[in-house]
């Protein structure tokens, strides 16, 4: 869900895009005129989705460093620990499989 609605994109670009028509018309061709407040529409259109897109992005949803967070915590509380067939191997045993597996790779 965005921030507000489409409606904000429509009325923006709109009000910005009569007064640019409104201040075109006044030094410029009628064809000018309008490929300039189709220009304008156009630019302040996608500036609103924007803004409206990170107003949703940092507001409404939070940063999503957060969240992911609370989802590893999440699925850490989901883990069974007790199924770990590594959990009760030594650090001796863990460094001896490595060097095993460095010297298969080697030949």
């Amino acid at each position: 869900m965005m921030a507000g609605s489409m409606k904000w994109n429509l009325w923006s670009a709109t009000g910005l895009g009569l007064l640019a028509f409104g201040l075109a018309i006044q030094s410029n061709t009628m064809p000018t005129t309008f490929i300039r407040t189709g220009i304008i529409f156009t630019l302040v259109y996608i500036v609103v989705f924007g803004f409206r897109w990170l107003v949703k992005q940092a507001i409404i949803e939070g940063p999503p460093s957060l969240k992911n967070v609370d989802e590893a915590h999440e699925t850490n509380k989901t883990t069974d620990v007790k199924d770990d067939p590594m959990q009760n191997v030594s650090i001796e045993e863990t460094s001896e499989m490595v060097k095993q597996l460095l010297r298969e790779d080697d030949n």
